[in-house]
């Protein structure tokens, strides 16, 4: 798959994440950020994602890792190996994970097939939480990557493909209410309170 085609790929991600997030809760949106097709690499603003600015310092309440893998062999005239074990991808995610200092500290999401414990060919998911990003903090506008790499070595391969529209991590923020929302909300708990007790 071309750049072309994957940065398209990932906008109508995006597009698609984005118009599901905003059903039913204004303040809540889901962000997806994917992964690249084997041996690629992208980079990508997520200013371009539809509502993501209007989500910056949001707090992270979900996140989930996505993915699908098919490995296929090589073939009879060729030495080298095609195994799962060899396969590596890496996605910097949007999220500031320590929120104690001034910079933005993201997190680098890392598939390897050998921690993963796959071997040999066929398909390979993954479908689990990521922990380490919930509680941090949504940063938007600002650039990030993603990297999937072909081989580790001359002779050690990755044939296949990786489901674009499948491979993904999608990030789940809570918008931290403006300061004149929050005005309002406790105004309006006063005058409740006050109601209450007359």
């Amino acid at each position: 798959m071309n750049r072309i085609t994957l940065f398209a790929a990932t906008v109508s991600l995006f597009t698609i994440s984005s118009a599901q997030a905003q059903i039913g809760s204004d303040d809540i949106a889901t962000f997806v950020v994917p992964f690249a097709d084997l041996d690629s690499t992208y980079f990508l603003g997520n200013g371009i994602i539809p509502g993501s600015n209007d989500f910056d310092g949001g707090t992270v309440i979900d996140a989930r890792i996505e993915f699908s893998l098919t490995v296929i062999p090589t073939g009879p005239d060729d030495s080298r190996v095609s195994d799962a074990a060899f396969f590596f991808a890496e996605a910097i995610v949007p999220v500031d994970i320590d929120l104690t200092n001034s910079t933005n500290d993201f997190l680098n999401v890392i598939i390897s097939g050998e921690n993963e414990g796959w071997s040999g060919t066929g398909d390979f998911t993954i479908s689990r939480q990521l922990d380490d990003l919930i509680g941090g903090q949504w940063v938007s506008p600002v650039f990030y990557s993603s990297s999937t790499y072909a081989s580790i070595s001359q002779d050690e391969i990755v044939l296949g493909s990786v489901d674009l529209f499948n491979s993904y991590v999608s990030v789940t923020v809570q918008q931290v209410p403006s300061p004149a929302a929050m005005s309002t909300l406790v105004m309006g708990g006063l005058i409740a309170n006050r109601r209450r007790r007359v």
